[in-house]
C-alpha cells in the first residue's frame, strides 16, 4: 500500500500535485465496504452542504434585518414601518427611510374649511317627520 508523501508546506488534506500520486478514483476498486463508506460520506457531505447553505441564508437575513432596524432607528421610524424598508444595501435602505420619513411628516397645507354642521339629523321646519312614511318608502324598494 502506497502512502502519499506530503511536501513540507503541503496540507495532507490537499490533493497531490502529481496525478500519478493520487489514489484511484474508481469506486469499484473500493469493494463493498468501501463503496458503502463512500456513499455514506457523500450523503453526509450533501446534508452538511445543505445545512451550511441554510445557515448562510439565516445569517444573511439576520444581518439584513439588523441593518434595516439600524436605519429605521436613525430616521426615527416606528418599528412597524422599519420592517417595511426595502433595499439590499445600506444606501438603498437610507433612501427608502428618507422617503418614508418625509411621507410621515405633517402636511404644511391647511385643510379646506368645512361648513358648520349641526349634530344629528334635524328635519327642516317645512316638513313634518312621519316615521310611517319612512317605513313605507323602505318597504317600497
Amino acid at each position: 500500500m502506497d502512502i502519499p508523501v506530503t511536501k513540507p508546506n503541503q496540507n495532507p488534506a490537499d490533493p497531490p500535485q502529481n496525478p500519478a500520486d493520487a489514489p484511484s478514483a474508481d469506486p469499484a476498486d473500493l469493494g463493498p465496504a468501501g463503496l458503502k463508506a463512500l456513499q455514506t460520506e457523500r450523503a453526509a457531505r450533501k446534508l452538511a452542504e445543505t445545512e451550511l447553505a441554510q445557515l448562510r441564508a439565516e445569517v444573511r437575513d439576520s444581518e439584513a434585518a439588523t441593518m434595516r432596524s439600524d436605519v429605521g432607528r436613525a430616521h426615527r421610524l416606528p418599528p412597524s414601518l422599519t420592517r417595511r424598508l426595502v433595499g439590499t444595501t445600506r444606501e438603498e435602505l437610507e433612501a427608502d427611510a428618507l422617503e418614508l420619513a418625509a411621507a410621515l411628516q405633517p402636511s404644511t397645507l391647511k385643510a379646506s374649511p368645512t361648513e358648520k354642521l349641526a349634530p344629528g339629523a334635524v328635519p327642516s321646519a317645512g316638513e313634518g317627520f312621519k316615521p310611517s312614511k319612512v317605513v313605507d318608502d323602505l318597504l317600497a324598494r
